[in-house]
This record gives C-alpha cells, structure tokens and sequence, in this order.
C-alpha cells in the first residue's frame, strides 16, 4: 500500500460548485486534515470535533436555529444509505460497520 491506509479510511471525491444565494462563506475542512504526505496522519480526532462545531455553528446561522448538524453527521449521515453495492463491499474490507 503506497499511502499506508489504515482500516476505516474511505478514499473520497469532491465536487466543485457555484454559489446559488449570497450565504457566507462555507468554512473549509483544515488542510491538516485532508493532506497527506507519504502517510495517513491518524491523530486528528481533536481537528475534526472542532471543525464539527464550526459547520455546526455555521448552519445555525446560515438556518436561523432550524439545522445545526456538524461536518460528520452530514458525511455519516450520507454512507448511512447503501447507494453502490460495491462501496459498501469495499468500506466493509476497510473494517467499517454497519447496523
């Protein structure tokens, strides 16, 4: 494995957008936690919680109170649904569970 990805890592894909109403700025994911070099950086628990608190945040805001979910309950909330049997298959292989 080149990048020595540990269980529990899903290579993902991004897209680019425009913006359709004048909101904020939607704050960016650090960069700390999506650049690797050589290795997979596994400490990074405390970077995420905090991001999580600022979408969080940034959602009430942006909804005035009515949504105040954070970056990993989007994210999770997402792969919560099976969309693609073969990533499903694979996020298995990675030692991800599913109830």
């Amino acid at each position: 494995m080149l990048l020595r990805y540990i269980t529990n890592v899903y290579k993902g894909f991004f897209a680019i957008s425009y913006q359709y109403r004048n909101y904020s700025k939607k704050p960016r994911l650090p960069q700390k936690a999506i650049w690797h070099k050589e290795r997979y950086d596994t400490n990074l628990e405390g970077l995420i919680k905090e991001y999580d608190q600022t979408i969080s945040n940034y959602m009430d805001k942006r909804t005035n109170g009515k949504e105040t979910r954070g970056w990993s309950q989007e994210i999770s909330s997402f792969y919560n649904h099976i969309y693609y049997l073969e990533v499903r298959r694979m996020l298995e292989q990675q030692g991800f569970g599913f109830k």
